[in-house]
């Protein structure tokens, strides 16, 4: 049956053996998981603004529902936004198969203005918010950053209940970079908002004790000191974390064998270089990110500091839109690079922000490449930018994980091609990336 199979029957048997005494105190938390539908979601939020079910408190839910309480009451307390937590299970009557992406467009019209953390045990966690001062890009940034400074070396993604307590931190900070064009502290450098590395490090102990719970101590945690919830039984414990593993790992590719990529891929088979494109959260960063770049270029000072960065941003959009609604996979890869390449040259613009991120030669998808290796392309060797993951893969001998696009060809990398994207290594070997895709564009018509 493969050694997924057997971890997955093992788990399965480990759940039919296993039982659970929990105690009256805690009957107000896992209540989460009996809402079974969007509106039952709803009126649960309107009577208490954090629900978090069991299949998503990574082993230790009433932790996770104290300390997001905490925080979120904190949040509302010192910045006056309303926050919203539903950690659930998808609802029956999800209307696609990325439900937390359209919970966080449902709750706000019935909710009304906040900032809203929803996630599932099937696809990404969705981060929206409606009548506040925030800045959704920047908000974004910051939550990456953050994000990135906990995970470290770590190629995974975190989970839910850990990315929830990072956005609130955030949001309690009131980080003048989290808003556009807000006054800055003097000690406060131009870069995106991010958390103090006290607060770094707890979340990483957070992030820890979500992947072993008993070894997990959240007496540091910088939160309202937690009352006591009663007892679960040692084995029920050990069930719930099972059920969870069980659950989360099918659904986002997390078996230990298929470290996940990140937001837009997700795996197929048991090797790092097998992966494919999420067409569908693709086509959500491009439509979202279009509508935000049209947006940042219209709000950029008349006199930017970089004006060829932004005439690169203007150029980026252009591209890109000639692209939307585009049926091949690699156009609609490029797309999305191009409106990832446009905002940070509008931020350039603007602000100064150094050096545009340069996408990773190996799999343009992976985020910025901040080292150089060698690859072979085409009988020869360049040194190409890649990510961290690549230049670890290579250095250690393994095979990288590159895009090949699907339907082109078997274990074909892109860069084999003869396109414009093989050409600029999707911007990784163009500066001036945007330009040459728009010349390229125009000479096809």
């Amino acid at each position: 049956m493969g050694l997924r199979g057997t971890l997955t029957a093992v788990l399965l048997a480990a759940v039919a053996a296993g039982t659970t005494t929990v105690s009256s105190a805690d009957d107000a938390v896992p209540a989460a998981d009996t809402v079974r539908t969007t509106q039952g979601i709803v009126d649960g939020l309107r009577t208490d603004p954090v629900m978090v079910a069991q299949t998503m408190g990574s082993g230790d839910t009433a932790g996770a529902y104290r300390r997001l309480s905490a925080l979120a009451a904190e949040v509302r307390e010192s910045t006056g936004t309303r926050v919203y937590v539903a950690l659930v299970n998808a609802p029956d009557d999800a209307i696609s198969d990325e439900p937390a992406k359209d919970l966080g467009v449902i709750l706000p019209r019935r909710l009304g203005d906040g900032v809203y953390v929803v996630a599932t045990p099937e696809g990404l966690t969705s981060v929206t918010q409606r009548g506040t001062d925030l800045d959704d890009t920047l908000f974004s940034l910051g939550r990456s950053q953050v994000g990135d400074a906990v995970l470290q070396d770590d190629r995974g993604l975190l989970p839910p209940v850990v990315e929830a307590d990072a956005a609130l931190r955030l949001l309690r900070s009131d980080d003048p970079r989290l808003f556009e064009d807000a006054p800055r502290d003097d000690d406060q450098d131009e870069g995106y908002a991010t958390l103090p590395a006290a607060q770094i490090d707890e979340l990483r102990r957070l992030y820890a004790g979500s992947r072993d719970p008993a070894s997990f101590d959240d007496s540091a945690a910088d939160v309202v000191e937690p009352a006591s919830t009663g007892t679960l039984t040692v084995w029920g414990t050990t069930t719930g974390f099972l059920v969870f593993l069980l659950v989360l790992f099918t659904a986002r590719g997390w078996w230990p064998f298929t470290r996940g990529l990140g937001p837009a891929l997700r795996r197929r088979g048991g090797t790092r270089e097998r992966a494919v494109v999420d067409l569908v959260a693709l086509r959500t960063e491009l439509d979202d990110g279009l509508t935000t770049l049209a947006r940042r270029i219209a709000s950029a000072p008349r006199q930017p500091s970089d004006p060829d960065a932004l005439e690169r941003a203007v150029a980026a959009r252009e591209a890109a839109e000639h692209l939307v609604g585009t049926s091949d996979e690699r156009d609609l890869v490029g797309a999305v690079t191009l409106v990832r390449t446009g905002l940070h040259d509008v931020a350039t613009a603007s602000r100064r922000r150094g050096r545009t991120p340069r996408a990773c030669f190996l799999h343009p998808l992976h985020g910025d490449a901040p080292a150089t290796a060698p690859v072979e392309v085409d009988s020869a060797t360049l040194d190409v930018p890649v990510c961290r993951a690549c230049a670890d893969d290579l250095a250690a001998g393994t095979r990288p994980d590159a895009y090949r696009p699907t339907r082109v060809g078997r274990d074909r990398p892109y860069y084999e091609r003869d396109d414009v994207w093989a050409a600029t290594g999707y911007g990784s070997l163009d500066a001036d990336y945007a330009r040459t895709v728009l010349r390229e564009q125009a000479a096809r018509r």
